[in-house]
Order: structure tokens, then C-alpha cells, then sequence
């Protein structure tokens, strides 16, 4: 097991992203963007490709899961012009959006992410992509947070 902290209760609410369809809450914007490789078969990980609303965990890099736990912040999936994808398969490499949801965990994850901070996405404890941080956006107060 990787989740850290029990899941929040999510909100709905309108937003242009397909991150609302899969229960966004309000006014939550990306806190942090990642460029990213998905590691797929050669990690023992089904599909051999991500789609778009899977819902992935975060392990920073030199995190054990098991001792350190996952933090429930989650991906959406960018094309190359920096809008989310649709619903659906997702290229291997590219860059995403990723959204804190425990709102009492963003100052312990601001001493922790700046551009270069390395992680994964993981499922359970399972490393699915590898990630490094690009763009520090809501968390650092800006992109309208």
C-alpha cells in the first residue's frame, strides 16, 4: 500500500479540462508541470501505454513507498501545444499537469518540489513513469493560486 494520507473528499464543478469529468474539484489549478516517460512492459506494468484520468500516485525520487508513502497528486496528461488531452491513450514522453489534492499537505509539498525535482507516478508502489519537475506553477503562488 502507497497512499500516505486518507483521499479527500473531491468537489464538482465546471472547468474546461478533462480533469472535471473525473471529479476536479473546484477551482483546483496545476500546481506543478512534469516532463515525463512512461516506463510500461519492461517496468511489468498493463497497458503498454497511459491513458488520460488514470489516477497514478507521486513518489519523489529516493522515497522508499513503503517507509515514505505516495502523496495523492495527480497527472493530467498535455499535448504538445500545453492542452490536456482527451480521454484516451496518452504519448509515452511528453509533459502534464500535476494537481496536490490534500489541500493541508501544499506547504510540506512546497519545501519539496522546484524545477529538476525528480519522481514517479506509481501505482500502489508499482514505478510507472519516471518525472522531473519543470515548472513550479500554483504552488509557488502563481498561475492564479
Amino acid at each position: 500500500m502507497c497512499a500516505r494520507v486518507a483521499r479527500p473528499a473531491l468537489l464538482r464543478g465546471p472547468s474546461t479540462s478533462p480533469l472535471a469529468a473525473m471529479s476536479r474539484p473546484v477551482g483546483l489549478l496545476p500546481d506543478f508541470a512534469v516532463r515525463y516517460r512512461y516506463l510500461g512492459p519492461a517496468a511489468g506494468i498493463r497497458p503498454p501505454y497511459l491513458q488520460q484520468h488514470t489516477r497514478m500516485e507521486f513518489l519523489y525520487d529516493g522515497d522508499d513507498p513503503q517507509r515514505d508513502g505516495c502523496w495523492i497528486i495527480w497527472p493530467e496528461f498535455l499535448d504538445e501545444d500545453g492542452k490536456p488531452w482527451p480521454k484516451g491513450p496518452v504519448p509515452n514522453e511528453g509533459t502534464a499537469h500535476m494537481f496536490i489534492l490534500n489541500p493541508d499537505l501544499r506547504s510540506l509539498h512546497r519545501g519539496r518540489i522546484r524545477v529538476g525535482t525528480k519522481g514517479y507516478m506509481v501505482y500502489g508502489s508499482i514505478k510507472a513513469t519516471e518525472c522531473e519537475v519543470i515548472e513550479v506553477l500554483a504552488l509557488a503562488g502563481t498561475h492564479g493560486s
